[in-house]
């Protein structure tokens, strides 16, 4: 009987930052923060080539796969 093969934890982390970056406006997204020292506010994405709508839906979506995490402090949002 031949032994299969599992995926593990880290299997599961590289296919979620892959979906991550299967669009270039997440991949613009991730370039803005980590061009800033890994921190953007809202305002560090506007008057950019994509729509405002567009880069919070990303950004919610890499939210939810885990690669952002979002800092609220009194009206300041500022992802990482």
């Amino acid at each position: 009987m031949s032994e299969k093969i599992r995926y593990n934890h880290d299997d599961v982390i590289m296919a979620k930052f892959a979906l991550a970056l299967g669009l270039p406006v997440r991949i613009f997204i991730i370039r803005v923060i980590s061009h800033q020292n890994n921190s953007a506010t809202r305002e560090d994405f506007h008057n950019t080539a994509f729509a405002p709508e567009l880069i919070h839906k990303h950004i919610s979506q890499l939210k939810g796969l885990g690669v952002l995490k979002r800092k609220k402090e009194n009206r300041k949002t500022t992802y990482t």
